[in-house]
């Protein structure tokens, strides 16, 4: 009998296959494909999302990010993130297609506008009387 820790561990190992395409994985109970997850930057060329299962309490977000030598790196990203929430967000707006997947990491964040420049207040014009409306006393 492997120790969970060890089976975790080769988990993760077969979902990244399973990922690539180059096997199937079967998840092993009390483990999630992702121990522990980050923000990613950089560019992405793809991604994968586990939903929650009776063996991972959390929906997972796994992305391939391109690496600056153009190698590649699958990296578990964080889903409470401001980009894993965006991915997440769009893949379910397309209902989870495949095929339009590749949108959801082109997506350009939606920006708040800038808050308002605080503007200098004009200064208060001072009301100068007429010369008929003083009372000037004649010398």
């Amino acid at each position: 009998e492997m120790p969970l820790q060890g089976r975790c561990v080769g988990l993760t190992f077969f979902v990244a296959l399973a990922y690539m395409g180059l096997s199937q994985a079967a998840f092993t109970p009390g483990c999630c494909a992702c121990p522990r997850t980050q923000a990613v930057k950089g560019r992405l060329s793809d991604f994968q999302v586990f939903p929650k299962r009776p063996s991972c309490d959390r929906e997972e977000l796994v992305v391939t990010r391109i690496n600056p030598d153009d190698s590649t790196q699958l990296v578990c990203m964080s889903t409470e993130g401001v980009r894993g929430k965006r991915i997440l967000s769009c893949w379910e707006s397309i209902n989870r297609n495949e095929s339009c997947k590749l949108e959801c990491l082109h997506a350009q964040p939606i920006r708040k506008p800038p808050p308002p420049t605080p503007t200098t207040p004009a200064p208060a014009e001072r009301y100068i009387p007429e010369a008929d409306e003083m009372n000037y006393e004649l010398c």
